[in-house]
Parts: structure tokens; sequence; C-alpha cells
């Protein structure tokens, strides 16, 4: 029988006014009967805007006024998408919106890619000839809320939350990858430093992974990497199995996992993954894989012809002496530019790269993320 998700939406308009330009758009996704959250759903106000529900199924979106007038669009693999009406849910205040979503049935059956039976690693094959023409050759920008936790994910001993901006060349090889912080809020002691093996090599700090670990998962493009697909030399070393077929966006999806030789946790150079193909334009969806103890994730979704992070998350596991941590580093991609993208680069000298440096706007953290009552 299929589910009934709902998806409860709690609108609060806080602190917001005619200055500020904005409504404040607070959500959450649920399944109905038994309470589980929907992590990771896609939520668009414009093709390029927008943001993700967390791992509990929390949003919250900074609403434009411009914008206040058109739709909201959700959309999850193996789920329908929907399509609500932004200024009726915006009008009636802090009323609770509860929103049916129906999951589709998920297909064991082989089905046919671009009308030609594959084998799983043909499959896989065939999408990593696709990259250049599903993911965007040219620069574009990139803009996100990241947060950084340790502990918890809804009560974290420590929370490093930034507004980023990225640059880069486009995907492929030798590309041009650059970032700059221009919001900071910290919540806890910072404990990263004392875990961070490398902390003289200041660019590779932990509590620097909003600069520079949306490149290390978001692998689209690139050969050379270690523990990657898309690295010819492991590629050969690969095992493929298909798993099952679903549905994202009017789109069929194949699901196939990968490892060598099995997976072992322990081993640092043991890694597995899952990918998420669409059968139609054969472009990788979601991406999610395992090196030894660490976790990567990214789900994209098209854009003008192109696909696009829409969310990004990573899992590191640190040990010092005796004691050890897990670092969550998670990014909500909020805008995306393809149309005359700002170009400019950075440096590990550069104030707006270390986060210690990026300054405390109290301002806009309460009108764009205020905190919950």
């Amino acid at each position: 029988m299929l589910r009934l998700i709902v998806i409860v939406i709690s609108i609060a308009c806080l602190k917001c006014s005619i200055a500020s330009g904005q409504q404040i758009l607070r959500g959450k996704i649920i399944e109905f009967g038994n309470s589980e959250y929907i992590p990771y759903a896609n939520i668009s106000l414009t093709q390029n805007e927008g943001t993700a529900s967390d791992i509990s199924g929390n949003f919250l979106l900074p609403i434009r006024l411009e914008l206040a007038k058109g739709k909201l669009v959700i959309s999850s693999i193996g789920y329908e998408t929907k399509s609500l009406s932004l200024d009726s849910l915006l009008a009636k205040g802090e009323v609770v919106h509860q929103i049916f979503l129906k999951p589709v049935s998920f297909l064991l059956q082989e089905v046919a890619v671009q009308e030609k039976k594959l084998t799983p690693v043909d499959i896989v094959k065939e999408a990593l000839i696709a990259i250049t023409k599903n993911y965007l050759q040219d620069p574009f920008n990139m803009e996100f809320y990241s947060r950084v936790t340790t502990g918890p994910l809804d009560k974290p001993e420590y929370l490093s939350e930034t507004i980023v901006k990225t640059y880069r060349s486009g995907y492929r090889e030798n590309a041009q990858n650059f970032s700059r912080i221009s919001h900071k809020r910290i919540t806890g002691i910072n404990p990263l430093p004392l875990y961070d093996k490398k902390r003289k090599l200041e660019y590779f700090a932990y509590e620097n992974l909003p600069g520079f670990d949306v490149f290390l998962v978001d692998l689209i493009g690139g050969t050379k990497l270690q523990g990657s697909i898309f690295n010819p030399d492991y590629f050969k070393r690969l095992e493929f199995r298909h798993l099952e077929n679903t549905r994202f966006e009017n789109d069929t999806v194949t699901v196939i996992e990968y490892d060598v030789n099995g997976f072992k946790p322990d081993n640092e150079r043991s890694f597995r993954g899952k990918l998420y193909i669409s059968t139609r334009t054969l472009a990788i969806l979601r991406h999610e894989r395992r090196i030894g103890r660490s976790l990567f994730d990214v789900i994209y979704k098209p854009i003008d012809g192109y696909y696009f992070p829409y969310f990004i998350k990573s899992i590191y596991k640190a040990s010092q002496d005796a004691t050890s941590i897990e670092i969550t580093h998670e990014a909500y991609i909020t805008k995306i530019i393809t149309q005359n993208p700002e170009a400019f680069s950075t440096h590990f000298d550069q104030k707006n790269w270390h986060l210690n440096d990026v300054p405390f706007n109290k301002a806009f953290w309460d009108t764009n993320y205020p905190l919950k009552d």
C-alpha cells in the first residue's frame, strides 16, 4: 500500500518588516502515520533558488517580496513532486499546513536506459561519458548555507553556521574552484583544532570545511582523485550491482551500488557507494559514498538543461589520543548563478576565506536565519 507523506509546514514571519523586504518560511517534512522525517528534499522557490530539508525534515527559507506570488516546489527521489502557492501559505501566518505527497512504487524489474538494455557497469560508464552533456562546462557561482556540527545533529555540542559563495570554472578536469565566507554564527566551544592533525596547514583545518569541502564531495568532472568512480584506475577495480528503480521529478531513476572486494569500514582505503542515475539523460542525480569511516553525499537537480547540487553532506571521524569526534558538514545550496557569474579567486591568506576572520553580523542572522523562540 502506498504510504502518504505529510509535509507539515509551519509558516512564521519572524522579525519581518517591509524594510527587510522578505518573510521567513519554516517547514517540516514528516511521514504520515509513523512520524518519520523525510530528509534532504529539494525545496525550490525558483529554478535557481531554494534550499533542502535537513535530516529531521526541517527547512527554513527566506522569501523575498517579489517571489511571494510564486510557487513552492518540493521534490525528492522516490516521491511525487508537489507545487504550492506561496501567497496563500504566507497569508495564513503561523497556521500549520499539512500537504500530502504520495511516494512512487519502487520498480524491481529491469528498465531501459535511453531505450537500451544495459548492465549496471555499462550504465555507469554511459553516465560518465554523458558528464560533459549533463553538467555545465562553463563557469558558475553557487551560494549556500553551511552547518558544521559536532555531536548530535538535533542538539549539537558545537555549531558553525556560515554563508558561502563559490566560483567554479566548470565541471571539468583541472577546473578552478574558489570560495569565500561572508557571514558566520558560532554556537558552543570549538573543539575542532584539537582533532585537526593537519592544523599546521591552516587551509585544511576542520573548522574551515565550508571553504573547500563541497569541492571534495562534488567530484563530477575530476578523474584523478583517489577513492572515486571518476578515476579510471579505481573504476576498473569496482563491482557494480543493480538495486532498484524509482522516480524523481517525472524521470525514472535506476539505483546502482558499487564497492571493491567488499567494504571494510575500519580500512581507510576501503570504499563503497551508491549511484542514482536518470534513465532518460544518464545524469547522476545522487552519489552516496563511504571511504573508511567517512561518509559523503551529494544530490543534484536539473536547472536550465544542466544538473547542479542542491544538498551536499560529509561526515568525518577524527581521533586524538584516547578521544574521538564526529564532524558533520551540511551545505544547503540556496542559489545557482550561470548567467554572468562573478569570477573571483581566494588565497589562504585572505580574510574572507578563514572562518576566524569573518565577522558576526547579528542583524543578518536575525533577518535571514532567525533562531527558534
